[in-house]
């Protein structure tokens, strides 16, 4: 399994360069991609434009607001899921071929988080 870990502060400028970013270190084409704190499921939305086809995406999401904003958009191949992967990491464990924090660790300390 891959995994891509960016941290920057998101403008739509930037939150673009970091999706390029993950596309040239990790091809997405065709694998599973979890994205971990996948907000509004723009990185799925910036993969669509760009005719990138994941096998499957799957979106972790803690937050109300943005869960609901994911799953109204509907995407082919998606899944999201309502729950916090800080707090509960099985929700991790969806057999994903790569693993995108795109930002969504930026809040934690790091005697919060280990790599296994």
């Amino acid at each position: 399994m891959g995994i891509v870990w960016v941290t920057a502060v998101a403008s739509p400028k930037t939150q673009s360069a970091r999706f390029d970013a993950i596309c040239r270190l990790a091809g997405l084409a065709g694998r599973r991609v979890l994205d971990a704190g996948c907000g509004r499921a723009d990185l799925m939305d910036f993969l669509q434009q760009r005719g990138v086809e994941p096998a499957e995406y799957i979106g972790i999401e803690a937050v109300d607001e943005l869960v609901a904003a994911a799953m109204q958009k509907k995407l082919p191949k998606a899944q999201i899921i309502h729950g916090d992967f800080v707090r509960d990491p099985q929700r991790l464990e969806v057999g994903a071929d790569v693993v995108v924090f795109s930002g969504s660790l930026n809040t934690l300390e790091p005697d919060q988080f280990e790599f296994r």
